[in-house]
């Protein structure tokens, strides 16, 4: 990532969550990579988008089906 091309921020959204907006990760151009890890709690199954929004008013989406087992008895 570099002063002129780099990701500013990433959104986590929830599509079923009563707030769907999770997190939202700032980052700047010394930042090296735009990575993260986090731990989400959700009841059941739903998908969960993510947004990059990039320097320049670029974004890149991405999403995933999210599947919830139910804990053990």
């Amino acid at each position: 990532m570099t002063a002129a091309d780099h990701v500013r921020a990433i959104h986590v959204f929830s599509e079923r969550n009563p707030r769907p907006r999770i997190a939202v990760f700032h980052f700047g151009p010394a930042a090296g990579r735009a990575e993260i890890v986090t731990r989400v709690r959700l009841a059941v199954e739903q998908k969960v988008v993510v947004l990059a929004s990039c320097r320049g008013g670029r974004y890149r989406q991405a999403e995933a089906e999210v599947v919830v087992t139910p804990p053990p008895a």
